[in-house]
């Protein structure tokens, strides 16, 4: 199995970001993350993750893209067709979080995923 994090798997366009607004997409959401999923035309999944300023600085910001990059790379959902957007809750400070604390959240995210929507799409 392809393991690699390629560009096809990256939402990057403004208006790919958009088309989330106006969906009516599934959400699931749990204390640092809101995840909006809609169905693609393609049979790889993609992501895109936005996180505000106001979480921590740069380092920090990125370090959570990192990882929710990483788990996304090694989980199933790749093959499943669909479009998730990551929201980083603006209220969480990425400081006083323990970096095995939010990868704890973001696995428990995409099992879930897994399993409430697998199955729906």
């Amino acid at each position: 199995m392809d393991q690699r994090f390629l560009k096809d798997n990256r939402i990057l366009k403004r208006v790919d970001f958009l088309q989330f607004k106006i969906s009516d997409g599934l959400k699931w959401s749990n204390k640092f993350l809101l995840v909006i999923l809609m169905k693609n035309n393609d049979c790889n999944s993609r992501i895109g993750i936005s996180i505000s300023k106001k979480c921590g600085n740069a380092c920090k910001r990125n370090l959570v893209k990192r990882l929710i990059r990483e788990n996304f790379r090694v989980s199933s959902i790749k093959n499943l067709g669909l479009d998730l957007h990551f929201i980083v809750k603006r209220h969480i400070k990425i400081n006083d979080i323990s970096r095995e604390e939010f990868k704890k959240h973001i696995n428990q995210c995409f099992l879930d995923i897994n399993n409430k929507f697998g199955a729906m799409i």
